[in-house]
Parts: structure tokens; C-alpha cells; sequence
């Protein structure tokens, strides 16, 4: 499972043994700040970007 390709390192693994109920977690380090989601693959990948934008302004 690859991370997008966002920040300085990234890591991303899928939890759950059926297919229905496994959860994806991503977290992504840019420069000192980290941001780590759960949940469903589909959401986490749709809004990993989006906070870490939201954490590079709110810093």
C-alpha cells in the first residue's frame, strides 16, 4: 500500500482481515509537522492533501 507521494517521508498500511472492514492508515511528515488519518481507504486517500495543507497554514 503506497503512500502519496506528499512530504519529506510517508508510510500507509491497511488494518482488517476482511475486506469490508479494513481501515487505512497514512501519516506524512513535512519538515516538523506530522499528519496522520484514518479510515476508509477511498476518504483517507481523498483527504490526506487537503489536511496537510490545512496544517501547513494553521501552523
Amino acid at each position: 500500500m503506497a503512500a502519496p507521494d506528499l512530504g519529506d517521508e510517508r508510510w500507509s498500511q491497511l488494518l482488517g482481515r476482511r475486506v469490508a472492514h479494513r481501515v487505512k492508515q497514512t501519516a506524512i511528515r513535512s519538515g516538523n509537522i506530522l499528519v496522520k488519518l484514518s479510515g476508509s481507504s477511498a476518504l483517507v486517500d481523498g483527504y490526506v492533501e487537503k489536511a496537510l495543507d490545512r496544517a501547513r497554514v494553521e501552523r
